[in-house]
Parts: structure tokens; C-alpha cells; sequence
């Protein structure tokens, strides 16, 4: 029910980028109804809802899910990056050669609080905590090793669950509390902590510490982002290498671009109608410019 989707695919629909990329929960992926997953990583209804609507207005959709802790960041963070490419792109190279990142050692959220005196804020001494010995520690995973109990102001007496340093971090949602054994005391991982944990500048957050809270939360991390738009970038260069060898230097690309300015689709005066109304004038204009200008128009605007 999302109306991210629909604004994604008509702004796909209307430029024509090469490639695009969407980050979402790894969920989207399987979820197929309110409260149902489909197993073994089937597409969804959503998912296959959205890839319909890809092809039909000529892309491919690529997915590949990628875990933070990969790219040697201490947070469990699970994350699903769609990748629709132009279909005359993955047709001329193939599809996005789409790698998860290799890690042997997981970092701990120990370590990563340490580096920062405002990382944390001390809760307790550790002697307070109720110890649980009941999880099996894995690697790249949170250790759950006690509980706690704080008074809330809104809901009376809370439990809290408190992770071990040399685990990872919980995912960063937009208002979970986190608390970590560190040393000889219990500590609460403050927005500075979190921020840093998303690779999120303070600089960029709202001032109002909430506000920034939830911002920190729904954000895309950092390091994820520029690892996949690395790999996309790669392959949007490699693409764009090939198309210059191929490109037929008697129609320079100029060509349609030049057809457009002589005779404008939309007048300045016009420019507050529909917006449906003005990408139907400029691809008639398109059209006329023949089909190998619109090619090369297409990768010109990108």
C-alpha cells in the first residue's frame, strides 16, 4: 500500500535512468499479505507486484540482500537493494555483476563504543543486570547475555535486553533503546552512538534530538549505500564505455536535443499544466527525433 513504489516507477518511466537503486527491509522481499512470508526466499506479492511493473516500462530487476556486519560495521542490519537496470543495457553487457561483501572476523559493538566518549552513557553496574546464559553466541550476530529493568515515564517498570560487547549490535530502528554490557557497567548507546553506527554526520540530523532519532533509524547506512552505488557505478561506466565504441558517429547525439530547442513541446507559459500532459509532449518529440537520437538522448540525460 506503499506510495513509494508508484513515484518510483513513474519517475523510472520518465526519465529512463540506467540504473536505479532501492534500498528496503529484507522482508519486502517474501512478504506476500498482511502477516505472511513466503519461505526460501520466494517473491512476495509486493516484490512481484513491483518487478511486473518494472518490465512493462523495459527494465530487468536484479535484487541481492547484504548484512552491514559484512562491511565491518558492528550492527545487525539486514537490507534488500533492488537494482532495476534498462533492459537495452543488461541486453548489450548483461546483467550487474551484484556481490555480497566478504568479512572472516565480525567487529564488536565493544570496540566501536570505545572509540567514542560520547558513544554511550552508563545505566548501571553490571552486578545489577539478570544474566540469561540461554543464547547461543554466533558470529555476526547480537549476544543477548541479561536483562534489566528501568522505569519508564510513560509505561511504568520496563525490561530492557542487554547485548555483549563482543557481539553485535541490535539493528537501529527508529525508537528501540540498545544496551550494552561494557566492562564493569551497563550502557545505553546515545544518538551520537547510533548516528556514528549509521555513518549519519550529527551535522545532517534535526535539531530536535527525537526528530533525529527516528531520522537515524529509518536512514540508509553509509557504508551499504556507497558499497552497492559502487558496484552500480562500475557497471553504469562499463555500459556507457561499450555504448561509446558502438555509437554511430554520423548522428552526432546532439541531434535530438537540438530538434527539441528549434521547436519547444512546452511553452513557458504552459509549464503549470498536468505533468502527464508534458512527458506525453516531450516523447512525441522524442519519437520524432527517431529512434537512435532517443537512444542517445536517454544517455544524455543520465
Amino acid at each position: 500500500h506503499s506510495k513509494s513504489f508508484p513515484m518510483i516507477t513513474e519517475i523510472m518511466e520518465w526519465r529512463l535512468p540506467i540504473v536505479v537503486c532501492i534500498e528496503e527491509v529484507i522482508g519486502f522481499l517474501t512478504w506476500n499479505g498482511v502477516g505472511t512470508h513466503l519461505q526460501n526466499k520466494q517473491e512476495g506479492a509486493a516484490f512481484v507486484r513491483f518487478r511486473q511493473k518494472c518490465e512493462e516500462i523495459g527494465y530487468y530487476v536484479y535484487h541481492i540482500d547484504i548484512q552491514l556486519a559484512k562491511l565491518n560495521v558492528p550492527q545487525f542490519r539486514d537490507r534488500l537493494w533492488i537494482i532495476p537496470v534498462r533492459k537495452d543495457v543488461a541486453d548489450a553487457i548483461g546483467g550487474p555483476p551484484l556481490t555480497r561483501p566478504e568479512l572472516e572476523e565480525p567487529p564488536t559493538i565493544g570496540a566501536f563504543l570505545r572509540g567514542g566518549t560520547s558513544y554511550y552513557s552508563v545505566v548501571m553496574p553490571i552486578t545489577h543486570m539478570n544474566v540469561d546464559t540461554t543464547q547461543i553466541h554466533y558470529k555476526f550476530k547480537p549476544h543477548l547475555i541479561g536483562t534489566m529493568q528501568l522505569e519508564d515515564p510513560d509505561s511504568g517498570i520496563r525490561t530492557h535486553q542487554v547485548w555483549g560487547e563482543t557481539g553485535l549490535s541490535p539493528c537501529v530502528r527508529t525508537s528501540n533503546r540498545i544496551f550494552v554490557a561494557l566492562g564493569n557497567d551497563v550502557v545505553e548507546i546515545e544518538l551520537e552512538g547510533l548516528a556514528a553506527l549509521q555513518g549519519i554526520p550529527l551535522t545532517e540530523l534535526p535539531s530536535d534530538r527525537d526528530a533525529a532519532r527516528i531520522a537515524i533509524g529509518n536512514g540508509i547506512n553509509r557504508r551499504m549505500h556507497e558499497y552497492v552505488m559502487t558496484m552500480t557505478l562500475l557497471y553504469t561506466n562499463q555500459y556507457l564505455l561499450v555504448a561509446e565504441g558502438k555509437r554511430d558517429e554520423s548522428t552526432p547525439t546532439t541531434t535530438a536535443v537540438d530538434e527539441i530547442e528549434e521547436e519547444p513541446a512546452i511553452a513557458v507559459d504552459e509549464i503549470e499544466e498536468d505533468p502527464a500532459t508534458i512527458r506525453s509532449g516531450w516523447r512525441k518529440q522524442m519519437e520524432r527525433a527517431g529512434s537512435n537520437t532517443r537512444s542517445y538522448c536517454r544517455g544524455y540525460r543520465v
